[in-house]
């Protein structure tokens, strides 16, 4: 609890400081309109809106903490700079205490349509920053919520795990100078996002304070990382961003193993092999379709001690590479440790027999692998 009234306090001392403007500021394209608004038990928010006639993509800027931040500095120059970018911006007041059900009043008043024609309601993505950031997330993670594509976190202050979608891309800064506690949850949660393969740009920028994005002008990356975002909101916003959300990747494979769901990994491994391309170049490169890949998946799953499933992704391998010796040498010494001698010799047979012929270029790779084959089959006939 302490940490976060010292960060909701860092976000309030914001407007005590005199030099706080956005560090990159998007060349005018015409004179910006904003129109003040009411939502929910007649809160206020503010829309920012490029001058042109046209309907325009949308970045909510996130208040998580409550108050009435539409005059802070840091919420007039980053929605302003957005609206130079052709997007529609929009920033709101909430009450401390209840900011998440305020932030899904106004994402319900945005989507209904009768927040302003302007607005493509179809097309939003987030920025949030600080302590905003646990409200932004879990809006963002939420799978009613297809409208909003993507979203960018400034120094996130993360309060508690979230569930994941894996359908949105984020954009991630960390600032180095920023403070321990802060930093040690977005350590935390990387873990967590590149363990669901979420679509993740992450930018560590070391000599950053909190808030640098305002302040830190003595930084020459600050303008660049603040020019960066506007334009990954605006190709996002647009759509102009591809999601990389594949159906089954690496690490989806091992956490639908990991949490013992064998035929739902099995379906998707088989589907993938479906659609896999012709040409063994593509096959060699892939985690899923190179055996070698396959079997570091099972040798996990084995110091897991889940033998079951590293048995199955042994097979696996051995369907793509089928005269492989150290693939029957692999799935021999699985079938041995489950107390299934006659499939284990089979295999042990099979690797000696095709061990005779076998080529490659590392030559002391061949002499170990011969010398364990006939070890593994000694031990067997015994």
């Amino acid at each position: 609890m302490t940490r976060f009234i010292i960060i909701i306090f860092l976000i309030l001392s914001l407007t005590t400081h005199a030099q706080d403007s956005l560090q990159y500021r998007p060349a005018s394209t015409g004179n910006i309109v904003r129109v003040d608004g009411t939502y929910q038990n007649e809160l206020q928010y503010s829309l920012y809106l490029p001058s042109n006639e046209g309907v325009y993509p949308v970045v909510i800027f996130i208040n998580g903490v409550g108050n009435d931040v539409r005059d802070w500095n840091q919420y007039k120059d980053w929605p302003m700079a957005a609206a130079n970018m052709g997007l529609a911006a929009i920033v709101y007041e909430a009450e401390m205490g209840n900011a998440y059900d305020n932030s899904v009043g106004l994402l319900e008043k945005l989507l209904s349509g009768s927040m302003d024609a302007r607005i493509d309601p179809e097309n939003i993505v987030l920025w949030m920053c600080s302590s905003n950031s646990p409200v932004g997330l879990k809006l963002l993670m939420d799978s009613k919520y297809s409208q909003i594509k993507g979203a960018s976190m400034y120094y996130p202050a993360f309060s508690e795990d979230t569930p994941f979608r894996t359908d949105v891309k984020i954009e991630l800064v960390k600032a180095g100078l920023d403070s321990y506690s802060i930093n040690q949850g977005i350590d935390h949660w990387l873990i967590s996002a590149l363990k669901h393969d979420i679509d993740l740009t992450f930018i560590n920028f070391p000599g950053a304070r909190h808030a640098f994005d305002m302040y830190d002008d003595e930084e020459p990356e600050s303008a660049r990382i603040v020019q960066n975002t506007l334009n990954f909101l605006t190709a996002m916003a647009d759509g102009n961003i591809h999601v990389s959300n594949p159906s089954i990747t690496v690490q989806r494979l091992i956490n639908l193993l990991d949490e013992g769901k064998i035929e739902e990994a099995r379906t998707a491994y088989e589907e993938a092999i479906a659609s896999a391309p012709e040409d063994n170049v593509n096959n060699y490169f892939h985690g899923l379709f190179r055996s070698s890949g396959l079997l570091a998946i099972a040798e996990r799953l084995k110091q897991q001690d889940k033998p079951r499933e590293a048995l199955i992704v042994m097979q696996w391998a051995l369907d793509r590479q089928p005269n492989h010796p150290e693939n029957h040498l692999v799935i021999s010494r699985q079938y041995a440790g489950l107390g299934q001698q006659q499939q284990a010799l089979h295999h042990a047979e099979r690797a000696m027999e095709l061990s005779k012929d076998f080529g490659h270029p590392n030559k002391d790779y061949v002499s170990k692998l011969k010398e364990e084959i006939r070890s593994n089959l000694d031990q067997l006939k015994k």
